[in-house]
């Protein structure tokens, strides 16, 4: 994502580690494009994939920050922590969990299928084109997974029994769970609208649809970290030989912690 001078002139630090970390994902994506990964093999399979997409919804929240989104930023920052509980849960029982995981892709569709009929209340969907189409796209796959997880005929909610709250428990890591938490109540319902994006000004509502400044950087500086954990993860596993650039990550991250605390006192005493 190119920063403007604008952008630049209005956060100039965070610009700069943008920018740094914009580099650092590039020399990921080339570590990665060189791995000789099997991916018949699950495991590998779900890390590329889970990697790829924490990477790309680091840059999203990145392009909604420096453009005055922040509660939009927010909201992806949530799909961010989503994507690290699942692959650190998945790591725990990696072959299981990720074959699990890929099954369960063709199940999720078959689910949504059932379920809009249901709601529709289709006599005949067989007959509908659009439909019949959609169940010969997955009908093979569909049958292969079936075969081998019987039970999920029955369709299942998901593709874990365990609930969001119980796969932070079986990672261990409060911290995670109390980033999920503050999304979940700050910019996930739409209820957030009442306090968020209007205003009263003499009696008069204003509507505050565009891009607003300042915004605190404490949302960069929450999705870089869990950016540098996603990659710090698929480091270990997978030995992309990031070690060098992960050496300067530790020291940026705090300086940007403390920028965003400040960011927030600011705004309180204003």
């Amino acid at each position: 994502m190119a920063i403007t001078e604008e952008i630049r002139a209005r956060f100039p630090k965070d610009a700069e580690d943008c920018e740094y970390f914009e580099s650092m994902l590039s020399h990921a994506d080339r570590e990665l494009q060189r791995c000789r990964i099997e991916l018949l093999n699950p495991y590998p399979r779900v890390q590329v994939g889970l990697g790829a997409k924490g990477m790309k919804s680091w840059r999203a929240i990145v392009g909604s920050f420096f453009s005055g989104f922040e509660e939009d930023a927010e909201i992806v920052l949530r799909s961010l922590v989503d994507v690290v509980v699942d692959l650190k849960f998945i790591a725990l029982d990696p072959e299981e969990r990720a074959a699990r995981f890929i099954d369960y892709q063709v199940i999720h569709r078959l689910r949504w299928y059932r379920e809009g009929v249901k709601r529709l209340k289709l006599d005949e969907p067989e007959k509908d084109p659009r439909l019949v189409k959609f169940l010969q796209d997955i009908a093979s796959e569909r049958d292969e997974v079936l075969r081998r997880r019987p039970k999920w005929a029955t369709l299942p909610s998901s593709w874990t029994p365990e609930r969001m709250p119980e796969k932070f428990d079986a990672i261990n890591e409060p911290a995670l769970y109390l980033t999920y938490m503050q999304g979940c109540a700050q910019t996930h319902p739409n209820v957030v609208a009442l306090s968020r994006y209007f205003e009263i000004i003499g009696g008069r509502a204003k509507a505050l649809f565009g891009p607003r400044f300042p915004a605190t950087s404490r949302v960069i500086a929450d999705a870089t970290h869990f950016l540098v954990r996603l990659v710090g993860h698929l480091d270990d596993q997978m030995k992309l030989g990031l070690e060098k650039k992960f050496d300067a990550v530790v020291p940026r991250l705090e300086a940007m912690l403390k920028r965003s605390r400040e960011d927030l006192r600011d705004q309180k005493a204003n």
